[in-house]
């Protein structure tokens, strides 16, 4: 009867503990890092160069995948995936104005490296994302409204 005792109280410990493991990793990553993304961000650097101060860039990071904002000339409008830090946007469709020669060029930087980000990382109140092998594309500040 012992024995019985001791064989059933250890098949419920491994269950119990093969229960706790199997909850872990199910686990999906805190909210707030799921929506760390949305809202407006105002781009400071596009490749490490400073925005045009006149002609400030935006991102506007939404709740239903979709991305939007400014280039300092024109708009655009794209989507993006987002799994932990990871962060995957897609080619980007834009408004089609033309822009001083500086503008253009600020513009088709922007555009160019949005579809290479893979991973961002947030530090306070500011936003970096990052290509495919690690180097710094673009850096933003979140936009309080």
């Amino acid at each position: 009867m012992k024995l019985c005792k001791v064989f059933i109280t250890s098949i419920l410990a491994i269950v119990m503990l093969s229960n706790c493991s199997a909850n872990q990793s199910e686990k999906s990553p805190p909210i707030e890092h799921q929506k760390a993304l949305i809202g407006q961000w105002q781009v400071i650097t596009i490749k490490n160069q400073n925005v045009i101060a006149q002609h400030s860039a935006t991102l506007m990071f939404a709740d239903d995948n979709t991305l939007m904002g400014t280039t300092g000339c024109n708009n655009f409008r794209t989507s993006f995936t987002q799994e932990n830090s990871k962060l995957t946007i897609t080619m980007a469709a834009t408004t089609r104005k033309m822009c001083p020669g500086k503008l253009m060029a600020q513009e088709s930087s922007f555009l160019q490296e949005l579809p290479n980000i893979a991973h961002f990382k947030l530090n306070e109140h500011q936003l970096t994302l990052f290509n495919r092998e690690g180097n710094t594309v673009i850096t933003a500040k979140k936009i309080y409204l």
